[in-house]
């Protein structure tokens, strides 16, 4: 991996670090929409689901596109989802553990 990718996989894991912005992604994942539509979805305030959209937004993760005064955010692309998928799949392998794991925290 050279140093800019390395850097890039740090910005966006940093971004990824987040149980709320990851349940933005697995919106997201279903399609795009609004951030009322994602904080709702999320159970978020909407200045708060719009703070971590920027974030997500300033990491590449996701795009923005406005749609008359109302903002659209999508996935930059399908692979996102699939970083969200391997996660769930690693989960669901180490469960043990990682549960394990998590109980020494």
């Amino acid at each position: 991996m050279a140093p800019e990718e390395r850097n890039f996989g740090s910005v966006m894991f940093k971004a990824l670090a987040n149980p709320a912005r990851l349940h933005i992604l697995e919106v997201l994942a279903e399609g795009p929409a609004s951030v009322n539509k994602i904080a709702e979805q999320v159970g978020l305030k909407q200045s708060m689901a719009s703070q971590h959209l920027s974030a997500l937004l300033r990491a590449g993760v996701v795009v923005r596109r406005a749609n008359g005064n109302v903002r659209i955010y999508s996935l930059r692309g399908q692979r996102i989802a699939q970083i969200l998928m391997l996660v769930d799949e690693f989960y669901e392998v180490h469960l043990g553990s990682l549960q394990e794991l998590l109980s020494r925290r």
